[in-house]
């Protein structure tokens, strides 16, 4: 593990690094990766909901998820 920072530093100070416009659309940008990643084991997980078997189903769903 690295060295840890501050509170402040972790959650509230933002770079722009990648020469976008502003820092909202640097945020935006830095955002889609991540969220990718939860929305598709979101649906996975809500597709198994209306499954006959929803337990066997949801761990094939999330261990082939294509995102990982």
């Amino acid at each position: 593990m690295g060295p840890r920072a501050p509170a402040r530093t972790a959650l509230l100070d933002y770079q722009n690094l990648g020469g976008w416009d502003s820092m909202g659309l640097a945020a935006l940008i830095g955002m889609v990766t991540p969220l990718n990643v939860l929305i598709g084991y979101d649906c996975s997980v809500h597709m198994c909901r209306f499954q006959t078997h929803p337990d066997s189903l949801e761990i094939q769903a999330v261990a082939n998820e294509p995102n990982l």
